[in-house]
């Protein structure tokens, strides 16, 4: 079978950053599909314009969608049906909306969870002229009526996967690097066991965490490298440093196969806290950066958000990564339902405070499959899913009005990168002749226009 994977467009002002990286997900899927036999590719529109009429080529389109691009994700879809083509929609969005997906009329088939072994029982499906009842964890129309198949896609042993089919994308034109090199993403694990109120992790890919090993992880790593397809490495798991024996085999093999590669991961801070040899080993196998989710600066809102950290925890972990020479991401999450403008000035003060390396801002979005999804579904006011971006807040809030939330989100990345600092920074590393700050100089400039558009002109965000 002639199957195409789309990856819509990023719409977001986030895109215009340059940050975003291959479809992973739709890499993996392909790798399964092609070791079944079928032939596949993969257009992701952030990096080449689709040409409608290809659809012709194709029996099946599969189209991927988180929420925000998820309007985009239905206007391809219904592109696909024009031209008679059956269309199978995953992601986290349709996951958890699946009813609202099939009723456009334009999706015959979602995916609930992960994809790969689903859409390789629905390619054959097809294939044999069969019905889907025997195929789980989907959803689909049959006489008029929707039905969901019971179950949710879950891959057990995600190290029988085979490599995502990095030879379908234009992996040379996505702009993401590490410590200045081209970096493409690696996935070592999948599930959580922890359950954040914003976050949906939990129940797309399911409590259980489920890891490759570190042999797997390392032999994919020297592929890419040999094969030319990136110099630098970004870990995409949610928490990369869930098994500390596993972190550092890793570290181990990397090490003794004597790969030079700098590398970028997320983890809890708690756990970087508890083990700083930890730490130690990753900086000496090439560790770069760490993404924090550190979310804010005031106790009663990490309560809230169930992330189980103090900003105790969190100030000793960014100390830890800059003692072995690690530089610290934080992220930070604005507008949570109890927050006024005073705390969210704290948080502000509070990244400031701990002396990250790069800072990001987002604004509460509560993400369909999400326990905030469900526990404020009656005051959410926005319903352009495309506006799902965390850069909009979409809900009533309490407290704060719509135009206050965003006039602090500018404040909060004007501060931080306006600090003297950061700009010495730099600057001092241009005049080193060391660049890889310069996509750090850009990120500021161009936060800094949005926010004036977003204070002058707010009709043009809002």
């Amino acid at each position: 079978m002639n199957v195409l994977l789309i990856s819509p467009k990023w719409k977001s002002a986030y895109s215009s950053l340059n940050i975003f990286l291959p479809p992973l997900g739709l890499m993996y899927i392909a790798g399964m599909l092609r070791q079944n036999g079928h032939n596949v590719r993969i257009i992701d529109e952030n990096i080449e314009p689709i040409d409608y009429d290809e659809f012709k080529e194709y029996d099946l389109v599969g189209i991927s969608s988180d929420t925000c691009r998820y309007p985009e994700a239905v206007s391809l879809a219904k592109e696909a049906k024009k031209r008679g083509k059956i269309v199978v929609m995953g992601g986290f969005h349709t996951t958890f909306l699946d009813d609202d997906a099939i009723k456009t009329g334009f999706v015959d088939c979602v995916v609930r969870g992960e994809g790969e072994e689903i859409m390789v029982q629905i390619a054959e499906a097809l294939e044999d002229g069969r019905t889907f009842n025997d195929i789980p964890a989907i959803t689909y129309k049959e006489k008029s009526k929707i039905v969901r198949n019971p179950g949710l896609g879950i891959v057990e042993n995600i190290d029988k996967l085979p490599y995502p089919a990095r030879d379908l994308i234009k992996i040379d034109q996505y702009p993401t690097t590490v410590a200045g090199k081209k970096a493409t993403s690696v996935l070592t694990s999948r599930g959580c066991p922890f359950n954040c109120s914003f976050c949906a992790v939990t129940k797309f890919s399911g409590i259980k965490w489920r890891a490759r090993s570190a042999k797997s992880i390392v032999d994919e790593i020297q592929t890419i490298l040999k094969k030319g397809w990136a110099k630098a490495i970004v870990f995409v798991d949610d928490n990369f440093t869930l098994s500390v024996k596993r972190v550092k085999e890793i570290c181990r093999l990397i090490k003794e196969r004597a790969l030079k590669f700098p590398w970028w991961c997320m983890s809890r801070v708690d756990t970087l806290v508890k083990n700083p040899d930890m730490v130690e080993e990753m900086a000496s196998a090439g560790c770069k950066t760490v993404f924090l989710g550190l979310e804010s600066g005031n106790e009663d809102t990490l309560e809230d958000f169930n992330k189980k950290i103090s900003t105790n925890t969190s100030e000793k972990a960014v100390n830890l990564l800059r003692k072995f020479g690690i530089t610290p991401y934080g992220s930070f999450i604005i507008g949570a339902l109890g927050e006024t403008k005073e705390s969210i000035l704290k948080t502000i003060e509070f990244s400031k405070k701990l002396k990250l390396g790069i800072s990001q801002f987002s604004i509460l979005t509560p993400f369909p499959g999400t326990d905030l999804f469900n526990s404020i579904k009656e005051r959410i006011v926005e319903r352009d899913w495309s506006k799902f971006d965390a850069l909009h807040l979409v809900f009533k809030h309490d407290k704060l009005s719509r135009k206050q939330v965003h006039k602090l989100l500018v404040k909060a990345y004007a501060s931080f990168y306006s600090q003297p600092r950061i700009i010495f920074r730099f600057f001092k590393d241009i005049l080193k002749g060391n660049f890889k700050f310069l996509s750090g100089l850009k990120i500021f400039f161009r936060f800094l226009k949005a926010g004036i558009i977003r204070l002058f002109y707010p009709s043009k965000i809002d």
